[in-house]
């Protein structure tokens, strides 16, 4: 039997980052599930936007930031974070039938407990990974224009 991933992943970075690029795609699907680029580009507008907004963001919000997000694949990105990066959904004040969303790594920005330290580290490693594959990704585009 041939496995699909013959060595494990190890930590590369002195920090204990498990993140190898050869293994990204693959490793991250069976991981984590879909649409990696485009839970990468929603951790993007939302480390942007809470630190400007000063709290939570609404999905209009991160679609204005970034404009070549759909609506549905940032829902759905939204929910695989929130299990993912421990991303917190808030009703917006006055409007409750608004959701709003916030990195789980900013919840002393609204007054939230912070998380514990064990959540703390997969929240930030989730952001990170994405955060590397995306740049991959922009790497790769890159150099396929240049040919």
């Amino acid at each position: 039997m041939r496995l699909a991933f013959p060595s494990p992943i190890q930590p590369v970075q002195a920090d204990g980052s498990r993140y190898i690029r050869q293994y990204k795609a693959v490793r991250y699907h069976a991981l984590k599930g879909r649409f990696p680029r485009t839970k990468a580009l929603v951790i993007l507008a939302l480390q942007q936007l809470n630190h400007r907004h000063q709290g939570p963001v609404t999905i209009g919000a991160i679609l204005k930031h970034n404009t070549t997000l759909n609506r549905t694949s940032v829902h759905r990105a939204l929910v695989d974070l929130h299990y993912e990066a421990h991303l917190v959904w808030l009703p917006v004040p006055n409007a409750e039938h608004i959701t709003s969303y916030l990195l789980g790594t900013n919840r002393a920005m609204v007054g939230l407990p912070s998380l514990a330290p064990a959540e703390q580290r997969e929240a930030v490693a989730a952001e990170r990974t994405l955060k590397l594959m995306l740049d991959d990704h922009i790497a790769k585009a890159a150099l396929k224009r240049r040919r």
